[in-house]
């Protein structure tokens, strides 16, 4: 990775950060993500009240972590739509700078919608309905440099996968396709002994 690519990674993980270091922020941010969605739409699902919701909208422009995508004309104001940019995560070289308070949420945050998504595709009957998918979870025993190489690896497998969803996109702009909805979780991580 060139220089000034290592730089804009980093000051887009730098900015993401920042906007997940916020609960509120990172929740909004999470739908976002997920669907185009206004700060009234956010107020009334979060319970939170649309000008604190507009406030972390703004910060999530700021930021480069979310984009205007559409404007309506709703009872003689305009409700602004957004979209979130960009992957919910943290970087792990940035953790440290995260607020101690922060890191358990965040944590929690991050996980939960892999979660969700497993039990609807469950429930919706689409997991297991045909033979398209694919499911792990393996406990390993690694010394130093096997985890160093199996965080490496879901890395690279990340990184794959970004450039996977953009050549997807380009090819369902093209075709004017609506695509398949898929949840990829990568995650390696330590664990206590069983």
């Amino acid at each position: 990775m060139t220089a000034t690519k290592t730089a804009t990674v980093r000051a887009a993980v730098e900015n993401r950060n920042k906007a997940m270091a916020h609960p509120l922020r990172s929740r909004i941010f999470r739908i976002i993500t997920e669907r185009v969605a206004s700060p009234a739409e956010l107020s009334r699902e979060l319970l939170v009240d649309v000008s604190n919701v507009g406030y972390h909208m703004r910060r999530l422009q700021e930021l480069g972590c979310a984009e205007l995508v559409d404007e309506r004309q709703v009872r003689g104001a305009v409700e602004h739509f957004y979209r979130g940019i960009g992957m919910h995560l943290v970087h792990t070289e940035d953790w440290s700078e995260i607020p101690e308070e922060s890191k358990t949420h965040l944590l929690v945050e991050f996980m939960q919608p892999s979660v969700d998504d497993f039990e609807a595709s469950v429930r919706a009957g689409i997991l297991g309905s045909d033979e398209q998918w694919a499911v792990t979870r393996t406990r390993h025993v690694l010394d130093e440099e096997g985890y160093a190489e199996a965080l490496r690896l879901h890395e690279e497998l990340l990184e794959k996968m970004g450039r996977v969803r953009e050549e997807s996109a380009n090819r369902l702009a093209a075709s004017g396709e609506e695509g398949i909805h898929v949840s990829s979780t990568v995650n390696c991580f330590r664990v206590p002994a069983l």
